[in-house]
């Protein structure tokens, strides 16, 4: 699916990911109005917002698959409008259950992209560049939520919840005709004389697979911890304001996006030797996340959250980006879609882990921020079994680096 500009590429892709996570981070704005409208609990209310996140682990291992069986543009056109018409139709929920059902069915669709995205990075950019052309388009996540923050609220007071779901459908179809236009037809002669697909079974069997999974898991378990309590830690445990939380994460996150390009640029530098990428920064960031439990005022807790980010990053970018560098092209969807299950099954678990031990601890988040630093030590050995290999030789064709012996000592 290579096409003729590359960077225009990496635009809709960004795009694409900004649209999806608007879609997705909105909603946790978007139940208060839902919680009075529909009479919800606490219980509900994590069901429905849970039920993204089981639709989207589900589809994770199939969608790799099909990726890579029928290319990246077909998957990509199949999520992006199918996403669509589910983050529309959730405007018209008539009940607790279509609720459920439909954000079932969002996540099971967008569940699709991350693999088909991936193939797609591979297919245009060398080896050496494809971290950083893959932590472009994952900015697009990470802005779609700065976004929702300011302007999905304010367009949530304007309009209501109905009327914005119903906007974010549109959003999507626009970018379903850019995806349409701008991803370039896999030729069939290229298509019939592919190299055979390796099956789901032989890449389970894999080690290097399992060593990405259980790093993933980790990883996400803090990433997700974070980003869905430190909010209601620095309201409720550090008595700031929503207005006071608000511009302290703020800047944490812009701190987050621009430290991104340098932990992508390092990233493809590393290319053969991440092991130490991910275990320096799995050690540092538990360094941090031990501090942060023991911050003495609120704006030394953002700075070591920040710093506890920012080292996860690296954790992160590695387990992200090695599915497009160690592994066959013809494989790359299904080895990514393994990996971020292992990843979603965290970020399904890590809210409601954190909130039974910080429950269990009296409203006390010490013992929760210890389990985060727990939890990455844990991405730490996993990802010091990822084997350190030579670099390839990038002028001539892209091995698989996969295969390829360990260097002498690792």
């Amino acid at each position: 699916m290579v096409t003729k500009n590359k960077y225009f590429l990496i635009f809709i892709l960004f795009l694409g990911w900004l649209i999806a996570s608007l879609d997705r981070a909105v909603m946790s704005f978007v139940m208060i109005p839902l919680a009075n409208e529909f009479s919800l609990d606490s219980s509900l209310t994590g069901v429905i917002l849970s039920a993204f996140f089981l639709g989207f682990i589900l589809v994770q291992i199939p969608a790799g698959y099909l990726a890579d069986r029928w290319g990246a543009r077909k998957v990509l056109l199949v999520a992006v409008v199918s996403w669509s018409v589910f983050t529309g139709l959730t405007g018209l929920a008539w009940s607790v259950t279509s609720l459920i059902v439909l954000r079932f069915l969002f996540g099971l669709f967008e569940g699709f992209f991350p693999s088909a995205s991936s193939i797609a990075v591979a297919e245009n950019f060398p080896l050496t560049q494809r971290a950083r052309a893959k932590t472009v388009v994952l900015l697009g996540s990470g802005i779609g939520q700065i976004v929702a923050a300011v302007a999905g609220v304010a367009l949530l007071a304007s309009v209501g919840w109905r009327s914005l779901f119903g906007l974010l459908g549109a959003f999507g179809l626009v970018i379903f005709i850019l995806y349409w236009f701008g991803l370039a037809r896999k030729k069939e002669a290229e298509a019939n004389n592919s190299v055979k697909q390796v099956p789901v079974r032989a890449m389970l069997k894999n080690p290097l697979i399992w060593s990405l999974t259980i790093t993933s898991m980790g990883i996400y378990i803090v990433n997700w911890g974070i980003a869905s309590w430190m909010p209601i830690y620095l309201v409720q445990s550090r008595g700031l304001s929503m207005t006071e939380m608000g511009t302290l994460v703020a800047i944490s996150g812009f701190v987050m996006l621009l430290s991104s390009f340098a932990v992508a640029y390092i990233l493809d530098k590393f290319t053969g030797k991440e092991r130490y990428f991910v275990v320096g920064g799995a050690v540092l960031a538990a360094v941090f996340l031990y501090l942060l439990a023991i911050a003495p005022t609120p704006v030394m807790a953002v700075v070591y959250q920040t710093l506890a980010q920012i080292t996860c990053s690296f954790v992160t970018f590695t387990v992200l980006t090695q599915p497009l560098k160690r592994f066959p092209k013809e494989s790359i969807g299904t080895a990514n879609g393994i990996v971020n299950m292992g990843g979603q099954i965290g970020s399904f678990i890590s809210p409601m882990a954190v909130g039974f031990i910080v429950n269990a601890s009296g409203g006390s988040y010490y013992v929760a921020f210890i389990f985060l630093a727990a939890c990455v030590l844990v991405s730490a050995v996993a990802g010091a079994t990822i084997p350190v290999i030579k670099t390839p030789d990038t002028s001539k064709q892209e091995p698989d680096i996969s295969k390829q012996e360990p260097v002498a000592g690792s």
